[in-house]
């Protein structure tokens, strides 16, 4: 099951993908925001062959609620939401910063 994080901006996340054992195969499949991610139309996201998703450098526009669903032609299973959130490490640190010298 995918879980929740927030990833500073181009470290590698991995999402998690457990599909049921079934017969005939379940396809995997990932959805962003309800959209299905297309394979290979981002070079940044990756569907492995294990059904894991693979965002290799996030960016702030990859932020969002990613799920996991398994389907063939008898059934579907769709997994719990996971929230991720991309930030800018290097605009936090300046906040941080900012909040410091205001003490």
């Amino acid at each position: 099951m995918p879980s929740s994080e927030r990833v500073p901006e181009g470290r590698t996340v991995q999402l998690m993908c457990t599909p049921p054992d079934a017969d005939p195969k379940a396809e995997i499949i990932w959805l962003k925001d309800g959209h299905e991610i297309i394979p290979n139309e981002d070079p940044n996201l990756i569907i492995a062959n294990d059904g894991n998703l693979i965002i290799s450098a996030p960016r702030l526009t990859d932020s969002g609620n990613y799920t996991c669903e398994a389907r063939n032609f008898a059934n579907k299973r769709v997994t719990d939401i996971a929230q991720i959130v991309v930030y800018d490490e290097i605009f936090c640190a300046a906040k941080r910063l900012d909040k410091l010298s205001d003490l």
